[in-house]
């Protein structure tokens, strides 16, 4: 029962720690003294090679998610805060199901 509520702690933990720690440069593959046409370039390529169009894939739709996320925070502060601030996260356990045959 102690188990529970520190389990919660830790996955909270990471969480936070991940939505505190994102870097957008890093998920351009860009040097954080990059200029806006070196971004926009970045993002151009990275997009199309990792599109759900072009790239069916679970990794590429991720890596699609973060580069998107890296580009608006880099070029769009505003936006990219104003969806931060809406994102919301669930955090559920699954539970075996009872079966009634033994």
């Amino acid at each position: 029962t102690c188990a529970l509520p520190i389990f919660w702690i830790i996955l909270l933990s990471m969480v936070m720690y991940t939505s505190l720690t994102f870097d957008a440069h890093g998920a351009l593959g860009l040097k954080p003294d990059a200029t806006l046409p070196e971004i926009k370039k970045a993002y151009r390529v990275l997009s199309k090679k990792y599109h759900p169009d072009q790239n069916s894939t679970e990794a590429a739709r991720i890596l699609y998610q973060q580069v998107r996320r890296g580009y608006k925070a880099l070029v769009n502060k505003e936006e990219y805060d104003a969806e931060a601030a809406k994102e919301d996260y669930s955090v559920g356990i699954a539970l075996p199901s009872r079966s009634e045959e033994h």
